[in-house]
């Protein structure tokens, strides 16, 4: 797998379903889907977990045009329908103090402007 040279942002989704595990990102990823391994660094819990994804190093498979360059972090839940816990706000600004430590400064973006898309409606950018 290569890894990824230069980081200058991390890029947010939203997993679409409302329970979600990592090991459910692998069987999609993987399984389905025939990546090597999940396409996210990390998964963001609704309890405030964070579950580790793709080996941090490694250049994800998340976002087209950005994989080189960006982490990627997934959120458990549909925010087309649902919203974001505190807890995983709270969690997600640790882990990006965390990641700003070892890269630098990092933007977060979301997967998909137009329309709001990916991470949804309901995702708060002024929480993070």
């Amino acid at each position: 797998m290569r890894q990824r040279q230069f980081t200058t942002k991390i890029t947010v989704h939203h997993s679409l379903a409302s329970k979600t595990s990592m090991k459910d990102i692998m069987r999609w990823h993987v399984g389905e889907r025939g990546f090597e391994d999940s396409g996210y660094h990390f998964l963001v819990r609704k309890s405030g977990l964070i579950e580790p994804g793709r080996d941090l190093r490694n250049v994800g498979a998340h976002k087209i045009g950005d994989n080189t360059v960006s982490v990627g972090a997934v959120f458990e839940g549909d925010f087309r329908t649902e919203t974001p816990t505190a807890d995983q706000y709270d969690s997600f600004n640790l882990l990006r103090t965390m990641l700003t430590k070892v890269y630098g400064p990092l933007p977060v973006e979301p997967h998909r402007r137009i329309g709001n898309k990916c991470p949804g409606k309901n995702f708060d950018f002024n929480l993070i």
